[in-house]
């Protein structure tokens, strides 16, 4: 991964529905250039793809996300017998789980799962039998549809389900589905997105990114997240805002681990960040027929 490609992935993030040509005039390079970018990043297994996870609220549900430790006890380095074939493994496991969404690996051995559930910072009790205590639950983090967002109509489910099964797709195939003019499908799917219905981001898996490493920062401020100092710090793009606990989510670049490792540290002096979190994602898996499922009628138990 050099330059070009992680800015190419920071404007995928802060503009996922933008045409590669589009994305290519943003950076100064031809639309051909942007798609052999892509293409790459995908066969590197850097880009894993595009996630468009609905609200938990639309579905009558609170968003836990629990982490887990793939060490044993011991501390010695050895995952769990279960888990040794491969970070795969774990993912799969975790996606067994019937009201999972989605599953991310990290460097470090750790494990984040996403699950809708009725009741809020829950773990369901097969995750746990699986990987035993998570070292941490809390809510999901991202802003939730308010009162202005009003109810979902059978017309925006059926945008809902189109952007789960293709979140980078055409407002023409959109329409298409939807039975509607294309016109109507944009303003739908951004009316979505805007409101907070559901959230289209690229997943970009840093571990496995060369030239450039790429990592996933948190920084959790005292009362809304992050002050302004960290963005001067932090050598990348804020790409997602947490409201509980209040923190930023940086995507961030530094030319070795070694240096990424220390803007970490660099951060724990800043007045206002309360902690600070650093994280190489490795490997990640999302399960888009069960959220069609649940669009389609059927409701996380």
């Amino acid at each position: 991964m050099d330059e070009l490609d992680f800015q190419l992935a920071s404007t995928l993030f802060r503009t996922p529905f933008a045409t590669l040509q589009k994305v290519g005039r943003s950076l100064g390079v031809s639309g051909t250039t942007i798609k052999a970018r892509v293409a790459a990043l995908h066969g590197e297994g850097v880009l894993g793809g595009f996630w468009a996870i609905p609200a938990a609220e639309a579905f009558g549900c609170k968003p836990t996300i629990s982490v887990f430790s793939l060490h044993d006890e011991s501390g010695g380095g050895i995952l769990k017998s279960s888990l040794k074939r491969s970070a795969g493994s774990a993912l799969s496991v975790a996606l067994n789980e019937k009201t999972a969404v989605w599953a991310k690996v990290f460097e470090r051995d750790s494990l984040a799962v996403l699950t809708f559930g009725r009741r809020a910072e829950l773990t369901p009790r097969s995750l746990v039998e699986a990987f035993g205590e998570p070292d941490m639950v809390q809510a999901q983090g991202w802003p939730r549809p308010g009162s202005e967002a009003g109810e979902l109509s059978p017309l925006d489910w059926k945008i809902m389900r189109g952007l789960v099964r293709n979140p980078r797709g055409a407002p023409t195939a959109l329409a298409g589905d939807a039975g509607v003019t294309e016109k109507t499908a944009r303003f739908r799917r951004d009316r979505l997105v805007d409101h907070g219905w559901i959230h289209i981001q690229p997943v970009i898996n840093g571990a496995r990114s060369n030239g450039i490493a790429c990592f996933y920062l948190a920084a959790f401020g005292a009362s809304k997240g992050a002050p302004p100092e960290v963005a001067s710090l932090v050598p990348g793009v804020a790409i997602e805002g947490i409201a509980n606990p209040p923190a930023t989510i940086y995507l961030g670049r530094a030319p070795s681990r070694a240096a990424a490792v220390r803007f970490e540290e660099l951060l724990h002096g800043v007045p206002g960040v309360k902690v600070v979190g650093m994280a190489f994602r490795s490997d990640s898996a999302w399960d888009s027929e069960r959220l069609i499922g649940w669009i389609d009628g059927a409701r996380p138990e």
